[in-house]
């Protein structure tokens, strides 16, 4: 008898516990991956990034983004300056989201190699003023090539694979060639001194 009421303790004990222990791994969960699964308030959690970086941080606006992986890559412009930042999101189980990084460029441009799984990436992004850029050809030492098309915006973020692993994860300028749509080489306008990725 006494046996079987200890039994009844420990299970009406453990029927209390779990439910608690849920609700505290729920909750964990949501303030370490804050951002919803539709996203509707990644402009909110960014804006809260920035504002380290940027002050005041108000307005933000999202532009294009990219997913790579688990990882999306979002640009946004922030503050009154309209400064261009990339943030990276990473989804976590259940389909929400988390901040997972922030970079910031003092020439306004993006560019770097993403290794995942047994490719990598080219992640390209800024702005282009004019829209005069239709076409970006990055190569490296290794002879590692890599052609991305521009979308006719004043701000983008492209990503292709490449067809080799890149001698480096940084991009070379003096490799790089900027062309125009009517497929004119207009590099030298756009790498102008003091210029980089």
């Amino acid at each position: 008898m006494k046996e079987r009421a200890k039994s009844i303790q420990i299970v009406c004990i453990l029927l209390g516990v779990i439910p608690i222990a849920v609700a505290l791994a729920c909750l964990w969960y949501c303030r370490a991956y804050p951002i919803h699964a539709n996203q509707d308030n990644l402009e909110h959690i960014l804006l809260s990034q920035a504002a380290d970086l940027c002050s005041p941080a108000v307005p933000l606006t999202l532009q294009d983004s990219v997913t790579l992986g688990d990882i999306t890559y979002q640009l946004a412009e922030v503050g009154p300056e309209r400064k261009l930042l990339l943030f990276r999101v990473q989804r976590g189980p259940f389909s929400r989201f988390r901040p997972y990084g922030m970079a910031s460029s003092s020439n306004e441009w993006y560019g770097s190699v993403i290794p995942l799984q047994k490719e990598n990436y080219l992640l390209i992004g800024g702005r282009n003023l004019g829209r005069k850029i239709a076409k970006i050809e990055c190569g490296w030492e290794n002879g590692t090539h890599c052609t991305l098309d521009l979308p006719n915006t004043s701000i983008f973020l492209v990503c292709a694979a490449l067809d080799a692993p890149p001698s480096s994860e940084h991009l070379d300028l003096d490799r790089m060639r900027f062309w125009d749509a009517a497929g004119q080489d207009i590099t030298d306008d756009i790498l102008q001194p003091g210029w980089g990725i």
